[in-house]
């Protein structure tokens, strides 16, 4: 049994796909992902700045943002800086609780956008994410996450965060051509 996903109606559960349906377009659509390189982050904020500038995030409200983690023990202690935001699943328990889909996985890259029109702020979606990456935004009123600043992205540009990454540590691609760049830097 596979899981198959609808721009307009989410996700469809336990539908099978007919091989012989199958055509070539399917050998074309990407698998869009972001690879974050924890050991190149500095922790300089750049990522989370731009993310909110492109996007209009409100003021104590982020779409991602980077988490400090220490370790170890003194004299022998790292400062890490751990970057959260929306994983893109491969199966969203999002897009499964939405009563209005308002939210789906994009067929053509796998990309979990929201439709904000249809969104009624019930806050499932929020509950129903496992990574805390999800908000309600007071001023849209409604739920809001990363999205990889999916209107660049129909441009064929990079998100914002990837950008502005001062050291590389962001990187986005196609996850089934891990040596590719196919989009534009900028």
């Amino acid at each position: 049994m596979s899981t198959l996903v609808s721009p307009e109606g989410g996700i469809i559960s336990g539908a099978k796909a007919d091989p012989k349906s199958v055509d070539n377009d399917a050998a074309k659509k990407k698998r869009l992902g972001m690879l974050v390189d924890q050991r190149r982050c500095i922790g300089c904020q750049s990522c989370t700045i731009a993310c909110k500038s492109e996007n209009n995030v409100p003021l104590g409200y982020w779409r991602s943002w980077l988490k400090g983690v220490q370790k170890g023990s003194f004299p022998h202690v790292g400062s890490f800086f751990l970057r959260r935001l929306c994983n893109h699943c491969d199966v969203p328990p999002c897009v499964q609780v939405c009563p209005v889909q308002a939210t789906v996985k994009r067929e053509e890259d796998g990309v979990v956008i929201m439709y904000y029109g249809k969104c009624i702020g019930c806050g499932m979606c929020i509950a129903a994410c496992p990574y805390d990456a999800r908000f309600f935004n007071p001023i849209r009123r409604t739920a809001d996450k990363c999205d990889f600043c999916v209107t660049r992205l129909d441009q064929g540009l990079q998100p914002a965060c990837v950008t502005a990454c001062l050291t590389g540590a962001l990187v986005f691609g196609d996850l089934d051509d891990p040596g590719g760049r196919s989009l534009k830097a900028a």
